[in-house]
């Protein structure tokens, strides 16, 4: 099994849900160039609040494909 990484952290003025939708076009896009793995889990964490920019993790646990 393997694991891949996303993280992105916002700007002080930028919303965590800007920082989401841009992280979900990476995913997607990271997915299309591997359609031949099998997913086994996709997890996602955040942090930081009112004093700190928001950071969103997500991992994504596959099996490699064939390719």
């Amino acid at each position: 099994m393997r694991v891949k990484f996303f993280g992105k952290s916002a700007g002080y003025f930028q919303s965590a849900g800007q920082v989401a939708k841009e992280m979900e076009g990476e995913v997607a896009a990271w997915l299309a160039q591997h359609p031949d793995i099998k997913l086994i889990s996709v997890e996602q964490s955040s942090s930081g609040g009112s004093l700190e920019p928001s950071k969103i993790w997500v991992s994504v646990w596959y099996e490699p494909g064939t390719q």
